[in-house]
């Protein structure tokens, strides 16, 4: 259960940087988030 929670952690964390690195992903941010989401 740990290694779950940790691993969604992580993706949010990944996501959260890329979008401070990488200006257009913030307006994307949320929609390739449903995309990711709807793939899995």
């Amino acid at each position: 259960m740990k290694k779950c929670i940790l691993f969604i952690f992580s993706i949010i964390l990944l996501v959260s940087i890329s979008t401070l690195f990488i200006p257009n992903a913030k307006s994307d941010s949320r929609e390739g988030l449903k995309d990711f989401y709807s793939k899995k």
